[in-house]
């Protein structure tokens, strides 16, 4: 399973080698934090292998120098199913 998240500064511009720290909530309520920097295009896909039911992910601070992370102005949850 992929899930992309993309990373937008408040004027909806793309931001760039920001660190993400995401955590997916697996289908049995286990729970598992990955961290990663986005691209040229303030991408990064989060990957995750297991079994059929509902993974929720959530991102839990996205960091960068110069930048302040807004929780309330930020999308943070996506629920997908496998």
């Amino acid at each position: 399973m992929e899930h992309p998240v993309r990373v937008k500064n408040e004027l909806r511009v793309v931001v760039a080698d920001a660190v993400v720290r995401i955590q997916w909530t697996l289908p049995r309520g286990c729970k598992r934090t990955v961290q990663k920097r986005t691209d040229t295009n303030g991408l990064e896909d989060f990957q995750l292998k297991g079994a059929h039911g509902t993974y929720t992910l959530t991102v839990t601070n996205i960091t960068k120098k110069g930048f302040t992370f807004d929780p309330a102005k930020s999308l943070l949850n996506k629920t997908v199913s496998k």
